[in-house]
């Protein structure tokens, strides 16, 4: 009987050498910043446990689950971006998604760790871009995605005029259209699950998840990737489920917590908690077997 060889990316291999039930693997940005996605997986995975078996297209991250179980799934949202002109006021959080779900070997999830907005360009009544939202989702094949857990991103930091924060993630369980974020002022919308945030004359909304996640450009600040949009005076749009919309034009005072981008975790999912993530950086991905 002829003795089957095993690959390093054969589940079968995976099984025979790690036989324990722990795993866990950290997707990052993979030093990509800004409105458009990695594109090569370079070293940052080696040595990990999920190294042979993620893949990466067009920014995206594709992950084949290498044994069935119940999985702890962590996403974080990426902060949006800062205005540099006003330190008293700071760009918004994106979320924390953590939920626990099982998935069967050989399920192939398409992932998007969200990049953060980019730092305003110049010091004069400029605003960030919107933070990327983090997207883990179900590839079906041929073109169809179903969200498991979507944690979306914060808008950016208006301008110096302003005397509130760019506005936060907002930590509900959101249902709808996935649309993408309005551009009341003039910053570009947030790319939502199903639909590209609003553009705002040249400043552009984010791109949604189905449309390829890149940030949207703007006149003094780009989105980042996971569906930011750009920026000119008023911070661009978080990316998230449905996608942030863009604060109203020169309303210093006025708070907008129901602008922020909206985060998803499906009904498949069984059990879940959400919060404001409390650190200006990128977003993160990370999956943990755990039964």
């Amino acid at each position: 009987m002829t003795e089957k060889k095993l690959f390093r990316n054969d589940l079968t291999y995976f099984n025979l050498l790690s036989p324990a039930k722990f795993f866990k693997g950290v997707f990052t940005t993979l030093g990509a910043k800004g409105r458009t996605g990695p594109t090569a997986l370079g070293d940052h995975y080696t040595d990990q446990e999920h190294c042979e078996f993620v893949e990466l297209k067009n920014g995206r991250q594709y992950f084949t689950l290498p044994r069935s179980g119940v999985y702890k799934i962590k996403a974080i949202g990426a902060c949006g971006g800062d205005s540099t002109e006003n330190n008293n006021i700071k760009q918004g959080y994106g979320a924390v998604v953590s939920a626990t779900v099982f998935l069967d070997e050989g399920t192939v999830l398409v992932i998007v760790v969200g990049q953060q907005g980019e730092l305003a360009r110049g010091t004069s009544n400029r605003a960030g871009g919107g933070g990327g939202g983090s997207y883990v989702c179900i590839d079906n094949g041929g073109g169809l995605f179903t969200p498991l857990v979507i944690a979306g991103g914060g808008n950016g930091c208006s301008w110096g005029g302003f005397q509130k924060n760019g506005v936060n993630a907002q930590t509900i369980k959101k249902t709808g259209e996935g649309v993408g974020g309005k551009a009341s002022g003039r910053g570009g919308g947030g790319g939502g699950f199903k639909d590209n945030g609003a553009n705002n004359g040249s400043d552009l909304g984010g791109q949604s998840f189905m449309n390829g996640s890149l940030g949207g450009t703007g006149t003094y600040a780009e989105g980042g990737f996971g569906g930011g949009g750009g920026a000119m005076y008023e911070g661009g749009g978080g990316g998230g489920y449905n996608g942030g919309d863009v604060v109203d034009t020169n309303q210093y005072t006025n708070d907008y917590p129901q602008y922020g981008s909206t985060c998803y975790v499906s009904d498949i999912v069984q059990d879940h908690n959400m919060k404001v993530h409390n650190k200006f950086e990128d977003g993160k991905v990370v999956f943990k077997l755990i039964g």
